[in-house]
Formats: structure tokens, sequence, C-alpha cells
């Protein structure tokens, strides 16, 4: 019996994985016999099937990802202890100015001395000074009057000083035309020689910090708000980004000068303001971005 192709091919999945009788196999196998096409069919039943790989974009996109956040982490850390460490060596070199005590300095003898000896004639003359030994480092700094021309000499010592101590015994060399020898830069001034200070002469601290650290307040709280109205929108991004900034700024300050203002030395401390802010913004930013990240994982 010839069975049609159409009961062959109905036929043909049972038959090549061995599952029809023997009666019915041998009917297959006569039809194949004299069958072209259906021995093509029975042919590519028994082909493996081609198995398409998997993707592997998952896995990659899933690498790329632990690798980012590794990377994030590492730069939180490595900002987390540059400012550390940063901050350590501002107040570390810090210099603060020593008030006077009694004892302190003496000033011994004022001679005259040749330009030959020194080379720089506009020095002529030079004081003998006595320094306790923990008085600091001992600094020279000079003021003349507009309206007289007379020099006065201040000095001042400092704590942790960066540029060396002055000897136990040492002859510092003051200006000519230098009248006096004055101690303190502050209010609390101390005439160590010379004529009397006819009201003193006062090298105040400088309080420009005030006004970056009050424009900075400022200009954080307007960017936090501006930020708050278009996070859903692009500019809120921007705004945040800016908002980092004076926020960076006021961390950099409370870290290299406290809740104080004053300075001293003006151009080193907004130096150090600067770049602890700079960090403690990018600090912010991966941050943000991190945080960002777990919550949109």
């Amino acid at each position: 019996m010839n069975l049609p192709c159409s009961v062959i091919n109905d036929l043909l999945p049972l038959y090549a994985e061995n599952l029809t009788s023997e009666d019915t196999s041998k009917l297959i196998e006569e039809h194949l016999a004299e069958c072209a096409d259906c021995r093509a069919r029975l042919e590519a039943l028994k082909q493996p099937e081609a198995t398409e790989p998997e993707s592997t974009a998952p896995i990659k996109n899933l690498k790329k990802e632990i690798r980012r956040r590794r990377l994030l982490a590492v730069g939180i850390a490595a900002l987390a202890v540059f400012i550390v460490l940063f901050t350590v060596l501002v107040h570390v070199t810090d210099r603060k100015p020593v008030a006077y005590r009694e004892g302190m300095l003496q000033v011994d003898g004022v001679y005259p001395y040749g330009w030959t000896e020194l080379y720089k004639p506009e020095y002529a003359q030079g004081v003998f000074v006595i320094k306790a030994e923990d008085a600091g480092t001992l600094e020279v700094d000079y003021s003349e009057d507009p309206d007289t021309g007379e020099i006065t000499a201040l000095l001042q010592c400092w704590e942790n000083g960066i540029n060396g101590s002055i000897s136990h015994e040492e002859t510092l060399l003051l200006k000519e035309g230098t009248v006096r020898v004055i101690y303190g830069f502050g209010p609390d001034q101390v005439l160590l020689w010379g004529e009397p200070m006819n009201g003193g002469i006062q090298v105040l601290p400088r309080l420009a910090l005030t006004f970056y650290l009050v424009m900075a307040v400022i200009g954080a709280i307007l960017f936090a708000v501006l930020w708050i109205i278009f996070r859903k929108k692009k500019a809120g991004g921007i705004f945040r980004q800016i908002c980092f900034a004076p926020i960076g700024y006021i961390v950099g300050h409370l870290l290299v000068k406290g809740v104080s203002s004053s300075s001293y030395f003006l151009v080193r401390d907004f130096a150090a303001i600067l770049i602890a802010g700079a960090a403690v913004y990018a600090l912010l930013s991966l941050i943000y971005l991190a945080v960002r990240r777990r919550k949109t994982a």
C-alpha cells in the first residue's frame, strides 16, 4: 500500500525518532524509496537543530556597570583621602602670630653697617636680637611714613613657620632710615627700640575671605532653589552642578579656616580654600552620580 505524501509527512517526525511500529515503518520506507521529496524532509528532520547563541550584550553591560561603579568608588575614596590629607597639611603649615610676652625678644644695640659689608647699600644698620628658643619663626617687615619718610621695622614671630627660624642670637639687618623697632602686626604692639610709635602702626589681618564666603552662601541658596524648581528638566542638572561649586567653596573654607574669615596671608589661604573646594565639588559630583546609578539600577 502506497501512502500519500501528506500522511508520510505526519509520520516522519515519529519515524525519525524510532517511535513508529514495525508495520508503519515498512510502509514509510516503501514510500521513501520512491519519493525524493519525503526523503529530503526526513534528512532535514535528522539534522541537529542549529541553536542560536545567546546574546552576550546583557553580560557585557553588567560588566561595564560594575566597572563604572568600581571607578566611582575609587574616585570617591581618593578624593576623600586627598581632602583629609590636604586639610591636615594646610593646618600643619599654617602660620599663626605669636603674641608678645615679656622677655620673648630683646633688642641689644643698633649699630651702622657699611654697604661694602652687605652688598646692599639700602641696609645701613643692624640690630642685635636675642630671641627665646620657643618664640617660633621671626620675620621682619617695614612700614614707611609717607609724610616723614621714617621707617619702622616690624618684628613678628609665627608658630609653625615654614621659612625656618633665626638662631637664638642673631643680627637683623635694618633698612637705612629705620627709627624704631616694634613687635607685632596687630593691635597689641610693643616698642623694642627707638622713638615712640606716635599712635602705633598696625598691620591688621585682611577680611576679604568674609566677602567671598558670604557670596558663596548666597550663590548656594540661589542655585539650590533653581535646582529644585527645574529638577525634572534638563536645566535642573546644570543648576545642580553650579550649586555644587559654592557649596564646595563653603566646605573648603570651613576645612581651611574654620569659622574664622580673617587672614594674614590672604593669597595663601584663598588658594588653599579653592583647592579644597574644587576637591569637594568633584566629590559631591561623584557621590551624586553613584547614588543616581544605584537608584536606576
